[in-house]
């Protein structure tokens, strides 16, 4: 047999049992906690000199040996009880010989102790208590009061150094859990911020594409105008292989650098001009101004309301691409951003829709950005006038993103998201 395989499996067959009962204590513990018993039944029994001249006694070694060999040597976890009763009934059966040397440090008692120090760790304090009360009970019926004056203490001191692994045990878990947790909200956050990129450059560059291709199609049915079509198709495949390269770096970007290298390769609020002229070039109308200096604007704060623009031209470019949109963006000195994007409702969009429905992702992503800032957002009918439609966005000054997504955040009640199937 493979002395060091056995050892591997031994030491498996600990780590597993223990883990299935949310004990985290490494496996030499275990290992401590049985030999200090079963060593201290062998002390015992040199003690009364029972090991050398051989008496039925010295069996009480082996006897307490025994769910320690099972605790190694098998998976299935060894009920406490069982275990309590044979190390209780050998301590009993060695206390009942006296010993041949002149101490009162009897072995046999700590024995005992680890064996309650042990279950008041693995069992928790009841069965802690009740343990100990029983083994006071046994060293009393067997060996008397002289005895009991050092176990009693013992048995005390036992109990709670068992009480106190124990719970820094369960601190130990609820770390852990807490970790594990974090982890794995850490992990869900990043996967939606991915999808949020990658879903406003899919659908803005679609968007534009496809106005493009609508408008090289009216060229060659409604003006017989080749060169304008080529001219339009030539557009749709510049903003084709654009947002084919913007997937990919923003994709190998967020999976390889650090969060503020990303926001420095990500677009910002200085990139909305060109986001408006490449729509503009589509053949949307848009009324654009911009006020204020941008660049006091954090970098998440831009890219926030860089796609909360992105996002606002795409849905017009799907939803009412015949009209035109008024996009005004406002920067303050302290930070800050306002956003309105307001676009006539188509009539027949206009008769059909009576009120809310279900949103896109897009919406949905444009919230969630907002709610990292604490900022305001209203999309919906415009409230002045039910012919239009209004996305409403206002950063809060000094507008600053801890990476935080879908966290324990308190959001601003003020910051209002309703959603409408167009």
């Amino acid at each position: 047999m493979d002395l060091g395989a056995f050892l591997h499996g031994a030491r498996a067959r600990i780590e597993d049992k223990g883990a299935q009962r949310g004990l985290v204590y490494p496996w030499w513990i275990a290992v401590i906690a049985s030999v200090g018993q079963v060593g201290s039944m062998v002390v015992a029994a040199m003690q009364r000199d029972v090991l050398w001249t051989p008496q039925p006694v010295a069996l009480a070694v082996l006897l307490v040996a025994i769910p320690h060999v099972w605790h190694f040597a098998v998976r299935p976890w060894l009920h406490w009880s069982i275990g309590t009763v044979v190390g209780l009934g050998a301590a009993g059966w060695m206390l009942t010989s006296p010993m041949t040397v002149d101490t009162s440090a009897d072995a046999t008692v700590l024995a005992v102790t680890l064996l309650v120090g042990e279950m008041t760790t693995t069992e928790g304090a009841c069965v802690g208590l009740f343990v100990g009360g029983l083994s006071v009970a046994v060293m009393g019926l067997t060996a008397g009061a002289d005895v009991l004056e050092l176990g009693v203490p013992s048995m005390l001191a036992a109990f709670l150094i068992g009480y106190t692994l124990r719970w820094q045990m369960r601190a130990i878990v609820a770390e852990r859990n807490g970790l594990d947790s974090a982890r794995d909200r850490a992990a869900l956050e990043e996967r939606q911020r991915i999808a949020r990129e990658i879903h406003d450059l899919v659908a803005h560059s679609l968007s534009v594409t496809l106005l493009h291709v609508t408008g090289a199609r009216r060229a060659l049915t409604e003006d017989r105008d080749v060169d304008d079509a080529v001219q339009a198709l030539e557009d749709a495949e510049r903003i084709g292989r654009q947002a084919m390269a913007d997937i990919r770096r923003t994709v190998g970007v967020l999976n390889s650098a650090p969060r503020t290298d990303v926001q420095a390769a990500l677009p910002g609020a200085a990139d909305i001009p060109a986001l408006v002229d490449d729509v503009r070039a589509a053949g949307l109308e848009v009324d654009f101004a911009q006020t204020g200096d941008p660049s006091g604007l954090s970098e998440s704060a831009g890219l926030c309301l860089f796609r909360a623009v992105q996002e606002s031209l795409s849905n017009v470019a799907r939803h009412a691409p015949s009209t035109s949109a008024t996009v005004r963006v406002a920067h303050t000195a302290d930070g800050g951003a306002t956003l309105t994007v307001r676009n006539a409702v188509p009539a027949d969009v206009r008769k059909s829709a009576s009120g809310g429905g279900p949103g896109g992702s897009g919406l949905a992503g444009m919230a969630a950005r907002v709610e990292q800032f604490g900022g305001r957002l209203y999309v919906g009918r415009d409230p002045d006038d039910q012919c239009f439609w209004l996305v409403d966005l206002a950063l809060p000054r000094g507008a600053q993103n801890d990476g935080a997504v879908g966290g324990d955040d308190v959001v601003d009640e003020a910051c209002v998201m309703r959603k409408w199937a167009r």
